[in-house]
């Protein structure tokens, strides 16, 4: 986000003196594609950012007739052709709601995830009311005049004119009247962004698109490439392009357009046909051999080691195909049974997903249900299309597109599998996910195969009712209880605490409720948290733990103040909660961070604190080091180094972007001092 989402939405336009001149919201000016799991992370870590995008948005549609840049996706960036009929849907649905709620429109172009796309893929995208997808060039098969019979030019090599859009008829529509309009990037320019630093220098990057124009055969020119381009992989890509955008396309004679804006003024002159890949499974943008990379060892992969293999992929696919079928058929039985249309109620799902809160979870149930249903029949429809939701997502296409199945995507794979199973609640699919991912065996020695992956961390990361209280105490022991009301979805109503201080350590003892919008389920647990020194965070806990337990373990440590020993409550807690204890490490892997990163800032600040009085302890005696031109001794520079460089940041705290000019006196006045 630092090096590439941020910059872009505020980019630099500086002058000769290198004094910025103005920021380039640069997401205005170009076509682009945020996936909803991006978005959602987005929103709520980094919500400047995320306004951002979405003004973008808004602007390019007020500067382009109502045609915004913003592209819809299907949901989690599954391989569409690789899906079933259904999935494919439910991902169609969710990515179109998902895209009208937060731009306050309708998608006009869909991205296909890896552009991958097939006969029914294409069918179904033109069905959902999409106007646009864009491919690569290596994707078409032929081309022909619009409202010509025959003659069709084959440019199955990759050779399609690039230059302006085609048509592509529904394949099963002898009427012609479905279609889909289609756009084709150009392969050197999207190739020289994406891997040989078109990006370093913006006039270059200019240029080379102006010279494109003769190439694509056309007035338009398209770039296709990673988001992550534009800043990650290429450090300040992000100033190239707010070069282009706000100087380097009307020096080079060219404007910036977008898909939709486009289509308005010039209508494909010319139909195509796609490749239809092996045994018509269709073809993406990134593996030669169709879809093989997302279920086989095909020969992609990301430049892995001599020796390895990708031959885990295939077991994979079928694990977790197995596993799709066999929630499917729960749904189908037990779902039917509970809701109207489970099927329908899984599309509807989306606005459940992205408005959690127990009121909107009992309002769905409500609306779809099959007969009047108690509360565990409601609890049991939602977990049902809570299995459903993690059985979508383990099939994101990131898992199968590296080069071992130990990689942390292939892991979060597993981990929503788990999840699935969990909620479904049949542990009969477990051993048999287990018996196929024992054929997918890891390149590294010592990991094993997908079954020994799925026991030793994929299980363990699925959501843990356990695990979250534990956060919920160590969050409101260490931000405030405001910061731990609601975690991952889940609403925590504390009741009463304790908090008990001994020398170097803090127990506290408290119990909650916690609530699961998944699930409507509600439980009582009571916990002891003990913290020593600055990480020795302990969480005991168990549900409905006995107030009278809760309270042997408070005057055990009453007991032990006086000789500030936490022995004896520790024991009285081991002992009423034997099965959960938890420590930060055990906590998920951002939140385990925001606590260490919280920590150490603490400690930092005590630090600098001290650097800062003894800078201003020996201020004088540092000058009479410097007039006497006399090598500072380090134990007397590093802090005043320290100190100063604190110094500095305090006077620029808060400026972000925009010069505060009546703050230069500060600052002037600590580079003085240094």
């Amino acid at each position: 986000t630092s090096e590439c989402y941020l910059p872009n939405t505020r980019s630099r336009r500086l002058d000769g003196y290198g004094r910025i001149t103005r920021l380039v919201n640069n997401y205005e000016w170009i076509s682009f594609n945020f996936g909803p799991t991006l978005l959602s992370w987005l929103e709520e870590t980094h919500r400047e950012v995320y306004e951002k995008i979405l003004e973008a948005d808004r602007a390019s549609a007020e500067r382009l007739g109502g045609h915004g840049n913003a592209i819809a996706q299907a949901y989690n960036h599954i391989i569409m052709p690789l899906a079933n009929r259904r999935d494919r849907e439910t991902q169609l649905v969710w990515g179109r709601r998902d895209f009208e709620r937060r731009f306050g429109r309708e998608p006009e172009g869909l991205w296909l995830p890896e552009t991958a796309v097939n006969d029914d893929t294409l069918s179904m995208v033109i069905d959902s009311g999409f106007r646009f997808i864009i491919l690569s060039p290596a994707q078409a098969e032929s081309v022909r005049p619009l409202g010509k019979r025959g003659g069709w030019t084959d440019v199955s090599d990759g050779s399609i004119p690039a230059g302006s859009p085609y048509r592509c008829f529904a394949p099963a529509d002898k009427s012609r009247s479905s279609y889909m309009d289609i756009f084709f990037y150009d392969s050197p320019l999207s190739h020289g962004v994406s891997f040989n630093h078109l990006l370093r220098n913006g006039d270059a990057f200019a240029e080379a698109i102006a010279q494109a124009y003769p190439r694509v055969k056309g007035d338009l020119v398209v770039i296709a490439s990673d988001g992550e381009s534009y800043g990650h992989h290429e450090p300040f890509a992000d100033m190239a392009l707010a070069y282009l955008v706000d100087e380097g396309a009307s020096r080079n004679g060219f404007t910036m357009t977008n898909f939709g804006a486009y289509l308005d003024s010039a209508a494909p002159a010319y139909e195509v046909r796609l490749k239809q890949g092996r045994a018509g499974e269709g073809t993406s943008w990134s593996c030669v051999h169709g879809v093989g990379r997302w279920k086989e060892d095909c020969g992609c992969n990301t430049g892995a080691p001599p020796g390895w293999n990708q031959a885990w992929r295939e077991p994979l696919r079928e694990g977790l195909n197995m596993l799709r079928d066999a929630l499917a058929g729960l749904l189908e039985t037990e779902g039917s049974r509970l809701l109207n249309d489970p099927w329908k109620a899984r599309n509807d799902y989306i606005d459940v997903i992205e408005n959690r809160t127990p009121e909107i979870s009992e309002e769905f149930v409500a609306a779809r249900a099959a007969r009047r249903l108690d509360a565990a029949g409601r609890a049991r429809a939602l977990t049902l299309l809570e299995s459903q939701r993690n059985a979508l997502l383990m099939f994101t296409s990131c898992g199968w597109f590296f080069n071992d199945i130990s990689g942390i995507e292939t892991v979060q794979l597993l981990a929503y599998a788990a999840r699935a199973i969990e909620l479904a609640g049949d542990d009969t699919l477990e051993e048999r996910l287990l018996d196929i991912l024992a054929r997918a065996k890891s390149n590294i020695a010592g990991v094993g195969t997908g079954a020994d992956l799925y026991r030793d961390a994929a299980r363990g990361a699925a959501l843990d009712m356990p695990a979250l209280v534990a956060q919920h105490a160590i969050f409101s022991f260490l931000f405030g209880p405001d910061e731990s009301l609601e975690i991952f979805g889940h609403f925590f109503a504390p009741r009463e605490t304790k908090e008990i201080a001994l020398d170097g350590t803090v127990i506290r003892i408290g119990s909650v409720v916690v609530e699961s919008p998944y699930t409507l389920e509600s439980r009582d647990y009571g916990y002891a948290l003990f913290v020593e020194r600055e990480a020795g965070y302990r969480c005991f806990l168990g549900e409905q733990a006995s107030a009278a337990g809760l309270r042997r373990i408070e005057e055990a440590a009453e007991r032990a103040a006086p000789a500030h020993d936490a022995g004896g409550a520790l024991d009285e807690a081991s002992a009423l909660f034997p099965r959960h204890s938890y420590r930060l490490v055990d906590l998920v892997p951002e939140d385990r961070e925001r606590v260490l990163r919280t920590l150490a800032a603490k400690k930092l600040a005590a630090l600098d604190e001290g650097f800062r009085r003894l800078y201003l302890e020996t201020r004088d005696l540092l000058r009479m080091f410097a007039e006497s031109s006399m090598e500072i001794s380090p134990g007397l520079l590093v802090p005043a180094q320290a100190a100063l460089t604190h110094m500095l940041l305090d006077e620029v705290d808060g400026w972000d972007r925009s010069l505060d000019t009546g703050r230069l006196s500060g600052i002037r006045n600590v580079l003085a001092e240094a």
